[in-house]
Parts: C-alpha cells; sequence; structure tokens
C-alpha cells in the first residue's frame, strides 16, 4: 500500500521551514529598522510578503498532509473489510457521498489502489469481484495460539494478533486458489462502478522546476501552482 499518496505536501513543509527562518532574520532587521526611522508602506508590504510566505507555505502542506492521511485511513478501512457501505464512510470522514467519491478516484489514481464503487449495493470494494470470503483457523508456529481468520481472495498477509507473526501461508494461498478458480469459472458479473481502477500512467502534474520559478518569482503562484497542480 502506497502511503505517500502525495509529494507536494513534504515540499511545502520543507520549504515553509527553512523560509521561516529566514523570514524570522527578515522580520529582526525590519524591526529595527521600523524602530530607529518609524513605520513606512514599503516596509510594512516587505514584512508582510517575507512573513507571510512561509506560513502560507506551513499551512498549505499542512492542509495536503492532512488529506492524505485521511485518505490512506479511508484505503486502509476498505482493505481491511474488503467493502464498506458509502453511508458509513460518509460518518467516519465527515464526509459528503460526492466527496467520498472523489477520493476513491484518488486513491485509484496515486496509490495504484483497486477500488470501485458499487452503485447496486451502494458500498465501496476493494475489487468488484473479489467478494467470497472463507473462514480458517490454524495454531500460530510461533506462540501455538489457535488463530481464526477470514481470508478473502483480494485480502494480503495475515498474522497472529498475539505475537504478530505471519501465519502459515501454504493452507491459506489454497483457499485463494480455490475462490479464484470459482471466481473465474462463474465469470460473476462487475458491478457498476462509477470509477474504474486508474491507469499505470497517471502522474502528477507538479513540477518542482516550475515551483521553484514562481517561488522565487512570486512566492504566492508557487502556492497556487502546487495546490492546482496535485487537486486531480
Amino acid at each position: 500500500m502506497n502511503r505517500n499518496l502525495y509529494r507536494i505536501d513534504g515540499v511545502l513543509l520543507g520549504t515553509g521551514f527553512f523560509s521561516s527562518l529566514f523570514a524570522l532574520l527578515f522580520a529582526f532587521g525590519i524591526g529595527h529598522e521600523i524602530a530607529d526611522a518609524g513605520p513606512s508602506t514599503g516596509l510594512v508590504v516587505a514584512f508582510i510578503l517575507v512573513v507571510g510566505c512561509p506560513l502560507a507555505m506551513l499551512l498549505a502542506g499542512w492542509y495536503v498532509r492532512r488529506y492524505e492521511k485521511t485518505l490512506v485511513q479511508m484505503w486502509q478501512l476498505v482493505d481491511r473489510h474488503n467493502q464498506v457501505a458509502i453511508d458509513h464512510l460518509c460518518d467516519v470522514f465527515s464526509m459528503s457521498r460526492r466527496q467520498v467519491q472523489r477520493a476513491v478516484r484518488r486513491i485509484n489514481r496515486r496509490g495504484r489502489a483497486l477500488l470501485v464503487i458499487d452503485t447496486e449495493g451502494d458500498k465501496v470494494r476493494n475489487d468488484g469481484r473479489k467478494t467470497e470470503v472463507m473462514a480458517h483457523s490454524q495454531d500460530c508456529a510461533k506462540c501455538g495460539a489457535t488463530v481464526a481468520v477470514e481470508v478473502r481472495s483480494a485480502a494480503s498477509e495475515y498474522h497472529c494478533p498475539y505475537c504478530g507473526s505471519g501465519l502459515d501461508s501454504e493452507p491459506i494461498n489454497l483457499l485463494r486458489s480455490q475462490m479464484h478458480y470459482r471466481e473465474t469459472t462463474n465469470a460473476p458479473q462487475k458491478p457498476q462502478t462509477l470509477f474504474e481502477p486508474a491507469a499505470p500512467h497517471s502522474q502528477s502534474k507538479f513540477n518542482l522546476v516550475v515551483f521553484i520559478v514562481l517561488l522565487i518569482v512570486f512566492w504566492p503562484a508557487a502556492v497556487v501552482y502546487a495546490i492546482w497542480a496535485n487537486a486531480s
């Protein structure tokens, strides 16, 4: 699972942190100028621009980072349960249905996920076809505890809840093979979806060189460009 869905948050936070150091030095110098010669329009404007740059960068980076964490949490929730009702996602993440749909699209595009929206069941699924579940139990090879798990054909690795070690994959893979065979043989109809998994070549429009040039020329344009390039 790719947790780094956005890279612009790191760029904004890093740029905001380092520029804040220069802003503090500049503000200290401006303070002496104002104290000696009195306030002037030019000094006030320069103070606002220099101090506002790191503040805007940090706020924008924090916003993108927070949204990225929300997308990852939604992805983990659907991946863990294989299918989650859209209304439940709306309640958990305080989103509207349209926002949930947009989030699924971005997870697919940026995380290379396989989430689909089943319009008939009104759910978000980890895969449109792989919804079968089989019960399985085995003894943990490390601590000896008996562990019961639900094996899904689309799920990932399974671990012992007591010691955290991985379970024997051979019987689990056998169950998966049986489920895959039934899915292929029965060829179930794929549910209606609003969003298909993203194409492998879909990438962000963000260009670091353009961002740096705009940052040097006029930093508000750099912030706007960064948010625009990563909005999709």
